[in-house]
């Protein structure tokens, strides 16, 4: 398990570190207020590809783990039902930039971003069947080179002085090209004749299925993107740019989780489904190991805030500091929250992290309208900090009420009584 993890991890390190060194770049050549715009950008585009996505990638990331033989069935239908979604997904893009007043510029960037959008959603498809045969090194490999292409031609674009416009355009047509490369993969490596007809009942059950996993990211991505949107309205763009700088430094451990979880989802689901008590060892473990590395992590850069953000980003954005500090201190909790999430995906529990990411998106807005106004960023990163805190504590009642529900843990009878309610009300829905 810890060897796939491994490798994912392995190749994310490399392409985050040339991603970030391109936002490094793109941050002190543009300066806060441009590099905001910059952000405003990419913060829509991770808000929208949650509607192209359609929690399909996990879906099948799940169900292919124990049902390889229904491989065909599956990709020959998702790839017929993506296409309305997609439709769907670039013209929402349009308007909502149209609609929110940004200028002329914003909205042709916002018109590519919207292209590579779509590509990664079916990029992610396709590392969903990748997955569930737990074969990583395509997906690794596949990632890497997208990243590093577009990030090392970004440094170079705007080094040689082109615009924000010449690096959204090279990026789509990069993304364009590494959707392409993982369904050729996919076809002759593990499913060489996907000719399946389509069959509406089976894509109408799917979209149900999914249905609460789409809830859990529309949830999960107002919760992560939110902050960003609303300092935008109402601190504008230079407030975005020195927040989202600092983002970007939690943000390089966001990957880890994320390879974790490629490899422990078909795992749990499959140790669930056999009443497995190496259920609660692969949990147990995959917590472990990212709370360990988010204490070490955070007081490294807590210490050492001021340095590095003056050798990153330059003076200009010493500014952000105080944020950063506070940020970071929720770094033991972002790297844990995946893990409980998805753990109650794999045990068919999907609506419990919906419930939970909803309640605390609710709060982090709440609390964003409530402190932004007077504290500017630093407002927001006392959000985010109270936000993973508490979807750490709900994850974490719900994924024990849940153990001792099916007998693998002992009782909680507080706990089981409150996940006995939520469960229900998840099989009535």
């Amino acid at each position: 398990m810890f060897k796939q993890s491994f490798l994912l991890i392995s190749s994310d390190i490399i392409s985050k570190i040339v991603l970030f060194l391109f936002q490094i770049v793109l941050a002190r050549q543009l300066g806060p207020e441009s590099f905001g715009t910059y952000a405003i950008v990419i913060t829509f585009s991770a808000m929208f590809i949650v509607f192209s996505n359609y929690g399909l990638d996990v879906l099948v990331a799940r169900d292919i783990a124990n049902a390889k033989e229904n491989s065909s069935k599956y990709l020959k239908n998702l790839l017929l039902l993506k296409i309305p979604i997609s439709a769907i997904t670039i013209f929402a893009m349009f308007a909502v930039a149209i609609l929110s007043g940004y200028s002329s510029d914003v909205v042709i960037f916002m018109v590519f971003a919207s292209i590579s959008t779509i590509s990664l959603s079916y990029n992610r498809l396709f590392f969903g069947f990748f997955r569930a045969y737990g074969i990583l090194r395509y997906e690794a490999f596949i990632t890497t080179v997208d990243r590093g292409v577009s990030s090392f031609l970004g440094i170079g674009l705007v080094v040689t002085g082109f615009g924000l416009m010449s690096i959204f355009f090279s990026a789509s047509v990069i993304s364009i090209g590494s959707a392409w490369i993982s369904y050729y993969i996919l076809k002759n490596q593990f499913i060489s004749s996907p000719h399946h007809s389509f069959e509406l009942q089976f894509v109408k059950k799917i979209a149900k299925e999914a249905a609460p996993l789409l809830l859990l990211a529309i949830f999960s991505v107002i919760y992560f993107q939110i902050d960003v949107i609303i300092l935008s309205f109402m601190k504008g763009d230079e407030a975005v740019g020195l927040y989202s700088s600092v983002m970007r430094l939690l943000s390089l451990f966001q990957f880890i989780p994320g390879a974790v979880v490629g490899v422990l989802l078909p795992l749990m689901s499959q140790h669930f489904m056999n009443k497995d008590k190496r259920l609660v060892n692969s949990l147990r473990k995959g917590s472990l190991y990212m709370a360990i590395l988010g204490i070490s992590a955070a007081s490294f850069i807590f210490l050492f805030a001021n340095q590095l953000v003056e050798v990153f980003y330059s003076n200009k954005f010493l500014g952000a500091v105080p944020a950063l500090k506070i940020l970071i201190l929720s770094l033991p909790f972002y790297l844990v929250n995946p893990i409980l999430g998805n753990f109650l995906i794999a045990c068919n529990s999907q609506k419990l992290p919906v419930f939970s990411v909803a309640i605390t998106s609710l709060i982090n807005i709440v609390f964003n309208i409530i402190l932004i106004p007077k504290y500017s960023f630093t407002g927001a990163a006392v959000s985010k900090f109270i936000s993973e805190i508490f979807l750490f504590l709900i994850q974490g009642y719900f994924s024990i009420a849940l153990l001792s529900s099916i007998g693998i843990v002992g009782e909680k009878p507080l706990s089981l009584h409150f996940y006995q309610s939520v469960a229900k009300k998840e099989t009535s829905l």
